[in-house]
């Protein structure tokens, strides 16, 4: 569990900042949207990634991200040779601010 709660509390600021910058700061809109329909952020994130994967005819789904890349050290690098000062970057970013687009970022931070 020590590894697994590590990891996640790793993840969560970057998964937090890619969230946030969808459609101009509006990612409050979007939750209050999905847990009126009983279901979570990321709930919805990865059934919208499921139906692009069938919808695309993708044989696996790390095949839509294929070109999007995302270093997620927006908060400096945690690991045993932390680096404070580390930088993170989105490669192949858009100006595309639909769920769908949002869905692809946060697939690539995961």
């Amino acid at each position: 569990m020590g590894a697994e709660m590590g990891m996640f509390t790793w993840v969560l600021p970057s998964l937090d900042f890619v969230t946030s910058e969808y459609t101009d700061g509006d990612r409050e809109v979007l939750m209050k949207e999905t847990y009126g329909h009983g279901i979570s952020l990321f709930q919805m994130l990865n059934d919208l990634l499921a139906n692009m994967m069938s919808q695309r005819g993708i044989p696996f789904i790390a095949a839509l991200t294929s070109d999007l890349h995302v270093l997620p050290d927006f908060h400096g690098n945690r690991s045993p040779i932390a680096d404070p000062n580390a930088k993170g970057i989105i490669c192949d970013l858009n100006l595309d601010t639909s769920e769908k687009q949002l869905a692809l970022q946060y697939f690539a931070t995961v």
